[in-house]
């Protein structure tokens, strides 16, 4: 782990070029630019706010009507987006790169951060201005807010980790690259996004998928983002433990598996 970390500092100015490149070039010449941060997630909100809360009538416990709906939806959203758009990516940026991989010295680490950094910028800026439209429509600014940095950056570690094994499994095995679209839009409708914690109720005789429902670090982050901006409450509970123990694990267990697959991911390429 520790030779990923030093690996990662000592090319940190090229990291941030990596991020910095990334973050211009995928809005380059379109006509809205950046504006597409915003536009986005905006277009999949009015869509499943129209499936969901219109159509199917799913709605919170906590309070009735539309409105209310679109705000934890959307609140899930964003947060979901940042962490799915960095593992699709991640799973052929390495193959994307192959010539600048097989230089001896590369810190092939930077792929899978750069792309996880880019994304979770991006959820920074969505997540802010969904604040402001909280303060304006009245919601109580806690000083629960001061824990949204360190979720964050849990998210962040818990994304990057899982895009290392990603990006570096996706070299191993190439049909990898074809499934992680299908095994996150399972793991979605695993995960409280469009629907409330309460719903995500499974017969007794699944009981394997009701695990892993109750495991999922994801809906964990999203509950307590929820929480924290729609509540104004934040509890250091079992749920945050369990985020903060399972998430420095497999990020140390990443760390050490993309190290010792480096050489291998070379001779495959």
């Amino acid at each position: 782990m520790f030779s990923v970390l030093k690996n990662i500092f000592g090319h940190r100015f090229l990291l941030w070029q990596f991020i910095r490149a990334d973050i211009l070039g995928r809005y380059k010449g379109t006509y809205l630019g950046i504006l597409w941060i915003i536009l986005s997630p905006l277009l999949v909100f009015f869509l499943y706010v129209f499936i969901f809360s219109v159509v199917l009538k799913v709605r919170f416990p906590e309070q009735e009507g539309v409105l209310f709906y679109g705000l934890n939806l959307f609140c899930g959203l964003i947060a979901w987006t940042a962490f799915a758009e960095s593992l699709i990516r991640s799973s052929s940026v390495i193959l994307s790169n192959r010539n600048l991989v097989k230089r001896t010295l590369f810190p092939s680490e930077i792929f899978g951060l750069s792309m996880t950094v880019s994304s979770m910028l991006r959820f920074v800026i969505e997540l802010t201005l969904f604040i402001l439209v909280i303060a304006f429509l009245k919601y109580k600014i806690t000083w629960a807010f001061c824990w949204l940095p360190f979720l964050i950056l849990l998210q962040l570690l818990f994304t990057v980790s899982l895009a290392w094994i990603v990006s570096a499994l996706s070299v191993l095995l190439r049909d990898l690259s074809q499934l992680i679209g299908l095994l996150l839009t399972a793991w979605f409708f695993m995960t409280p996004v469009v629907y409330p914690e309460s719903m995500a109720l499974v017969p007794k005789k699944w009981w394997f998928l009701a695990g892993l429902i109750h495991i999922n670090p994801m809906s964990k982050f999203i509950s307590t983002y929820r929480a924290i901006v729609l509540h104004g409450y934040f509890d250091f509970t079992s749920q945050v433990v369990y985020l903060i123990v399972f998430v420095m694990s497999l990020f140390i267990l990443s760390a050490w598996f993309f190290n010792s697959v480096k050489p291998e991911l070379v001779e495959n390429l």
